[in-house]
């Protein structure tokens, strides 16, 4: 792992797998975080890692980059990165930013980190109340026509059920 960070001078992030904790249980994996991190699989190579367009494609299809398991460079970043005018999704709508930056996202497909999911959590409220699927909406239009959105979404709801 130190080899994939150390004297990578163009990384502009590192992220890793990570393990969802339900009910005070670790594992296993729910099928939201199977999913993420077969999305993530493209960053495992070196030349996706870097093309702007296989890290855009690495988030079209929902946020598959947890935000605690990652690290980002500020050298690179500036300290004011995160500037999305989003509520819920602040988080993915900067990994869109930053995946439009010259520079790699290194993986670690290796769980590094634990993820809670529990009924207190902001996700599950921003779902009751549908701020969730506005914000959720907004950002598969960056990558799609409307009428492929709301295909998407038919699905990508389905993963809400994950906070239940």
């Amino acid at each position: 792992m130190q080899k994939k960070v150390v004297g990578v001078k163009d990384a502009i992030a590192f992220v890793s797998d990570y393990v969802p904790i339900k009910n005070g249980k670790i594992g296993p994996r729910d099928i939201n975080s199977k999913i993420r991190k077969l999305l993530r699989t493209p960053l495992k190579y070196d030349w996706m890692a870097r093309s702007k367009f296989w890290k855009k494609k690495v988030l079209s299809l929902g946020n598959s980059i947890c935000c605690p398991a990652v690290t980002y460079r500020k050298s690179k970043l500036g300290n004011s990165f995160f500037t999305s005018e989003l509520k819920f999704n602040i988080d993915w709508d900067t990994f869109y930013k930053i995946s439009e930056m010259e520079g790699a996202f290194l993986y670690v497909d290796k769980p590094l980190t634990y993820y809670r999911v529990h009924d207190g959590a902001t996700s599950k409220e921003w779902i009751v109340d549908h701020k969730r699927e506005k914000d959720d909406i907004y950002m598969f239009r960056k990558f799609w026509p409307n009428w492929l959105v709301n295909i998407i979404m038919h699905f990508y709801k389905k993963a809400y059920e994950t906070y239940g």
